[in-house]
């Protein structure tokens, strides 16, 4: 017999929406540190400092996600995801480079990609947790019925 405080502990999980925005950040932080003077260690340890903290949080607070993230990162649509944001940050590179004449080109783009990558994630791991948690309840359904059935 299970308690509602098991079923809550079982319930798949997503990342969490601050995780997303720091994936943004993340990707972003390339192209914004190219606003730095070129001679800036702060062109090299921006990105690196965002790297540094997305993997301590990955490992110390997302540990318990492991194994739905697993899932999310295996998934054929996240590989396209990510070819189409690399696709994407090109475009806008070449674009920005054609139309875009104001001062801080790469600001732009990096800011566009602050916004597209934690909506991208996101509806991507919307999608592929969809179909793990209705896996999860036709799993549990029929010993809940048999357990239901037992005590009748």
């Amino acid at each position: 017999m299970t308690t509602a405080a098991d079923q809550s502990d079982q319930r798949i999980q997503g990342l969490p929406v601050w995780y997303l925005v720091l994936a943004g950040a993340l990707v972003a932080s390339y192209d914004i540190s190219h606003e730095a003077p070129s001679g800036s260690p702060a062109r090299s340890l921006l990105p690196l400092g965002i790297l540094l903290l997305h993997l301590v949080l990955w490992v110390s607070v997302l540990r318990r996600r492991f194994r739905y993230t697993r899932a999310v990162l295996r998934s054929p649509r996240t590989r396209v995801l990510a070819i189409g944001l690399a696709v994407m940050r090109g475009l806008f590179s070449m674009l920005l480079g054609r139309l875009y004449t104001g001062p801080h080109p790469h600001l732009v783009i990096g800011l566009l990609m602050f916004v597209v990558v934690p909506v991208g994630i996101w509806c991507d791991q919307w999608l592929i947790l969809r179909v793990l948690r209705r896996e999860h309840e036709r799993a549990t359904a029929p010993a809940d019925s048999a357990t239901d059935h037992a005590t009748a």
